[in-house]
């Protein structure tokens, strides 16, 4: 892609495939947008059931960071509410990871005012309402980061690669969430095969992936990634080798990667460095690991942009809010039913 758009989003690049008659329709609804559009922010859904919210934290507008917190309630039907204020982060931040271990929501790192990059870990818990409560300083990461990946599983958050020093890292940090919320230590382990930024990431049965994102300084040489790689994750916490388990028709990053039903699913992001796009495509997950052939589904993104990152999934539905295009933020809320 041109210098241009990598330097404007701080990305990289995304794809489309050839569509399969098979490929199934997602279906999108509009919910209310924020007050304020923003890219490179942090989306999860806390809370259970009928008292689940989506969240929104932190973010940029290419004028300011933001530390604003938002939460709208999702309806039994999967409809989002109005928007609320939620208590905000600490400090502004941008690039930042989430993810979420039960009750509690943990926020790591991320771009300053600035322009520096974060060591910062926060911890909020959900209440029964599903209301958040105050933020609360954990252990900080060994270094700092800036779009990495951010996954929980079975007591255990991982933060993956991501920017360090503005050029892409291979390092690997665990910790253990106690059931308190209290984050004591990060670990370091076994590096990835090669550094990697700007990835998707998800969990599927014990195994963490991370999907393309790219090699390198954003804004400078760097390589756009299409591969797909997975790790085991063991009771212990630890993680296994590293495989290359599928291979995208084009290079993403920015995009927003998730599994359900069944299928790797990636949305949206900047495609093979040189466009932003409202693609949808998904992959079989086969039981030894490995993805099937990518396929777009038939219903895109209702419009293109990148720094999409989580678009989470609850009760059958997926949830896609703001984000960018050539800088040009959006504060729109979709909701994403599959058919």
């Amino acid at each position: 892609m041109t210098r241009a758009i990598l330097a404007a989003a701080l990305v990289l690049a995304a794809s489309s495939t050839p569509a399969h008659a098979q490929a199934p329709v997602l279906r999108w609804d509009a919910g209310p947008s924020l007050a304020q559009g923003r890219d490179h922010h942090a989306t999860f859904v806390a809370g259970e059931g009928a008292r689940a919210h989506l969240y929104v934290a932190g973010g940029n507008t290419y004028g300011s960071v933001l530390a604003d917190v938002w939460r709208a309630p999702i309806r039994r039907d999967g409809t989002l509410g109005a928007w609320a204020a939620s208590d905000p982060l600490p400090s502004p931040r941008a690039g930042h990871g989430v993810a979420v271990a039960g009750r509690h929501v943990v926020v790591t790192a991320g771009q300053a005012p600035d322009r520096s990059y974060l060591t910062e870990t926060l911890v909020a818990t959900a209440r029964p309402d599903g209301t958040l409560g105050p933020w609360r300083a954990q252990a900080p990461l060994p270094a700092p980061r800036f779009h990495h990946a951010s996954v929980h599983h079975r007591g255990w958050v991982y933060v993956v690669g991501g920017l360090e020093n503005q050029r892409s890292t291979a390092s690997v940090y665990r910790a253990r969430v106690g059931a308190d919320g209290r984050i004591a230590a990060w670990d370091s382990l076994a590096p990835l095969p090669r550094p990697r930024s700007h990835q998707g990431s998800f969990v599927h049965g014990d195994a963490l992936y991370l999907v393309a994102g790219l090699d390198g300084n954003p804004a400078g040489q760097h390589e756009p990634l299409r591969d797909v790689i997975r790790a085991r994750i063991h009771p212990n916490g630890s993680l296994g080798p590293w495989e290359t388990v599928g291979t995208l028709p084009h290079a993403y990053g920015t995009h927003a990667s998730f599994a359900h039903g069944g299928f790797a699913w990636l949305l949206g992001g900047v495609e093979d460095n040189a466009r932003f796009v409202d693609v949808v495509l998904r992959a079989p997950l086969r039981p030894d690991g490995t993805l099937g052939e990518w396929a777009r589904v038939e219903r895109r993104l209702p419009n293109a942009r990148s720094h999409v990152h989580q678009t989470p999934v609850h009760r059958g539905r997926v949830y896609s809010v703001a984000g960018s295009n050539a800088r040009r933020v959006n504060g729109e809320a979709w909701v994403g039913t599959f058919r």
